[in-house]
C-alpha cells in the first residue's frame, strides 16, 4: 500500500513536473517573446527619441527663424510708417506747390493782359506821335515856304502896294499856321497820355530823348517865327 501510494504520488509528482515543465517552457517562450518585443520597443524608443531630438532641433531652428522674422517684420513696419509719413509729406508739398502754381499762373495771365494793354497803348501813342510829327513837318515846310515868299516879296520893291497886300495875306496865313503850330506844340508839350512818355522814358530812353529834342526845336522854331513876324 505504501508502495502503491508512493508510486501514485510519484506519478502525480511526475505529472506536476511535466505540467510545470510545460509551464516553464511556456514561460520561457513568453519571456523570449517579451525580450524580443522589448528589444523592438527599445529600438523604436531610440528611433522615437532620435526623431524627437531632430524635431526639437527643428523647433529650435524654427523658433530662431520666427524671432528673426519678427525682427524683420518690426523693421518693415517701422520702415512702412516712415514711408507713410514721407508720402504724406510729399502729398502736402504737392498740394502746396499746386496752389502756388495756380497762383503763379493767375499772376502770369494778369501780367500778360497788362503787357497786351501796354503794347496796345504804346502802339497808339506811336501812331499819334507819328501823325503829330508829320503835321509838324508839314507846318515847318509851310513856314519855310512862307518865309521864302516873304523874302521874295521884300525884294520886290516895285509893286509896294500889291506886295503889302500879299504880305498882309501871307502874314495872315502865317498867323493861322503859327496858331496851328502852337496848338500842336502844346499838344506835344502837354499830351493827353503823359504816362506813355513816362513809360518811354523808362523803357525806351532813346525815343524819349528824341521827343525832347523835337519839343526844344519846336520852341526855338516858334521863337524864330515870332522874330520873323516882328521884323
Amino acid at each position: 500500500m505504501k508502495f502503491r501510494r508512493m508510486t501514485y504520488q510519484i506519478s502525480q509528482l511526475k505529472d506536476e513536473i511535466s505540467s510545470k515543465d510545460q509551464a516553464i517552457q511556456k514561460e520561457k517562450g513568453d519571456f523570449n517573446k517579451h525580450q524580443a518585443d522589448n528589444k523592438q520597443l527599445d529600438s523604436e524608443i531610440k528611433q522615437k527619441e532620435e526623431h524627437i531630438n531632430s524635431l526639437d532641433q527643428m523647433i529650435k531652428a524654427q523658433e530662431a527663424d520666427i524671432g528673426r522674422l519678427k525682427y524683420v517684420i518690426t523693421e518693415a513696419e517701422a520702415e512702412k510708417q516712415k514711408q507713410r509719413k514721407d508720402y504724406e509729406m510729399v502729398i502736402n508739398e504737392r498740394d502746396i506747390l499746386g496752389t502756388q502754381l495756380i497762383k503763379r499762373e493767375e499772376e502770369l495771365s494778369l501780367l500778360y493782359e497788362k503787357i497786351k494793354i501796354q503794347q496796345s497803348t504804346l502802339k497808339k501813342g506811336e501812331i499819334y506821335y507819328e501823325k503829330r510829327k508829320q503835321d509838324i513837318d508839314a507846318l515847318k515846310h509851310q513856314i519855310a515856304e512862307i518865309k521864302k515868299e516873304i523874302i521874295v516879296a521884300q525884294n520886290e520893291t516895285a509893286c509896294i502896294v500889291d506886295l503889302k497886300k500879299e504880305i498882309y495875306m501871307i502874314q495872315k496865313e502865317l498867323l493861322e499856321q503859327q496858331q496851328k503850330e502852337k496848338i500842336l506844340t502844346q499838344e506835344l508839350e502837354k499830351p493827353m497820355n503823359v504816362h506813355r512818355w513816362r513809360k518811354l522814358e523808362c523803357t525806351e530812353p532813346e525815343v524819349y530823348e528824341k521827343i525832347q529834342k523835337i519839343q526844344s526845336l519846336e520852341k526855338r522854331l516858334i521863337a524864330k517865327t515870332e522874330e520873323v513876324h516882328e521884323k
